[in-house]
């Protein structure tokens, strides 16, 4: 399913049907363009303005029926909803756009993908840290500095 929580715990539900076809054309999301140039419109709805524009389409009736306006909706997504609701939206794009089990393997190669460039991002930054480049103070301007023994070595070089 495609269900996510807000930071207000009410629970949305992303999945597309063809009624939400022109809503959707009118906030800036194709449908029909999908099968032509996936890329370029999975990386114009993850900007945070427009996957707000986009997520309010599709949840409007379903927020009308909770009494919540539009400016309640967007106030209730915070980094770790609006993440979790793209990759809902991603989700319910291939449920409508491809045959069921194509759109299984791609939901399936797109979580092992987010999961690993994540965990290689995560790797990097403990990498970093437990590298001495958040030493001392923890700011990282302390730690690029230059003793003057590392100035000398920088001009021998």
């Amino acid at each position: 399913m495609s269900l996510f929580v807000d930071t207000a715990g009410r629970e949305w539900d992303l999945r597309i049907t063809i009624g939400l076809i022109d809503p959707l054309i009118a906030v800036g999301l194709d449908l029909e363009a999908i099968t032509e140039d996936y890329q370029s419109v999975l990386t114009k709805i993850a900007r945070p303005r427009q996957l707000g524009k986009v997520l309010w389409a599709i949840v409007e009736k379903q927020a009308r029926e909770k009494k919540v306006d539009v400016e309640d909706f967007l106030a209730g997504l915070d980094g770790p909803s609006i993440h979790t609701a793209l990759m809902k939206l991603v989700e319910s794009i291939m449920d409508f756009s491809q045959p069921p089990t194509v759109a299984k393997a791609s939901k399936e190669l797109l979580s092992e993908r987010v999961n690993s460039n994540q965990n290689r991002q995560a790797e990097n930054i403990r990498k970093a840290i437990g590298g001495g480049l958040l030493d001392g103070d923890g700011s990282l301007e302390e730690s690029l500095e230059l003793t003057p023994e590392d100035s000398r070595s920088e001009k021998s070089d």
